[in-house]
């Protein structure tokens, strides 16, 4: 079977289309023909060494397929039914083993590029808006890169949940993203003058919660922005890495809270299930859209990497065998 392996850390060059070594699924385990599989910042991270992965790694933790075969002890799923997986790595090749507990089904009525497209962010925004910080109607909610993918979904689900929101991003083009998503005030993310722009938005209180997977350009001004015992969740570095964090800070600006979510650690099986279902149920309402910016082939890896990276990408990019 093709697939994309990395040998060494590097820029996307390093990924490397070759032939490997069918693999066999074990009693819990299930081996799944990928149709699409999403591309994300944490397979990125992986290829450059900034997450380290022993060597050599099939990346890509997030795809769509067709169950072909299953071990001895699976139960819950057969040869020819629509599923989709996340955070099990080695998407990037036209056969992945995947545990049962990480898989979850796919509707007919939903297309496998489309579940490609939403799992990871959309359980991502699900989960960061009702499990890591549940959204309230009437709050207050600051969306750094809300023109981006998991922006976009944290501004509908937000907004969903009856919150006000502001959006910020890094040109007009991701603003009018986020203000299609929903969100009522946007601004450029150097904007001087953003966290006035906040407090007046406000009437001088600040935002209940920000959710902030920028970084370090974004970490004061999310800081600044958040109300008395609000809360700051960071959930990225997509613009470089944090500060070191002096706690006493979060007393002296108003006993803030700073959460450092991680997916994993927020998805056991049956959770997983219920947010997956939760995403594609409100996919198929019209509820929420994933934006799909280019479909590239599976040895084109590299390419894909590159566009995700130079910041260029209107939507989720795609591999296909």
């Amino acid at each position: 079977m093709r697939s994309i392996r990395l040998h060494q850390f590097g820029a996307p060059d390093v990924l490397v289309a070759q032939e490997t070594p069918m693999p066999k699924p074990a009693a819990d385990e299930v081996l799944v023909r990928m149709e699409a599989a999403g591309i994300n910042y944490l397979d990125v991270y992986q290829r450059s060494g900034a997450y380290p992965v022993s060597l050599p790694f099939t990346p890509g933790q997030e795809a769509a397929g067709t169950v072909t075969e299953v071990g001895s002890a699976v139960r819950l799923v057969a040869p020819g039914d629509r599923v989709a997986w996340l955070l099990v790595p080695g998407a990037y090749a036209e056969y992945s083993i995947v545990p049962e507990g990480r898989l979850v089904p796919v509707s007919p009525h939903l297309s496998m590029r489309v579940a490609a497209a939403i799992l990871f962010q959309g359980v991502t925004a699900w989960e960061w808006t009702t499990a890591v910080y549940p959204i309230r109607a009437g709050q207050h909610v600051l969306v750094h890169a809300a023109g981006t993918g998991v922006g976009r979904l944290l501004v509908q689900m937000s907004r969903a949940q009856g919150a006000h929101v502001l959006g910020t991003a890094d040109d007009a083009r991701k603003l009018a993203a986020a203000e299609a998503a929903g969100a009522e005030v946007t601004a450029l993310t150097q904007a001087t003058n953003l966290s006035k722009a906040v407090r007046e938005w406000t009437d001088g209180r600040g935002v209940d919660v920000v959710y902030d997977g920028v970084g370090g350009p974004t970490w004061d001004m999310s800081l600044s922005a958040v109300t008395l015992r609000g809360t700051v969740v960071s959930f990225g570095q997509a613009g470089g890495p944090l500060p070191n964090v002096d706690i006493s800070t979060l007393g002296q600006r108003g006993s803030l809270t700073v959460i450092r979510p991680v997916l994993a650690h927020y998805l056991d099986p049956e959770e997983l299930r219920a947010a997956a279902c939760a995403v594609f149920d409100g996919v198929m309402a019209g509820t929420w859209e994933p934006v799909v910016d280019k479909i590239y082939s599976l040895d084109r890896a590299s390419d894909a990497h590159r566009r995700l990276e130079s910041g260029d990408a209107r939507g989720k990019l795609l591999l296909v065998p």
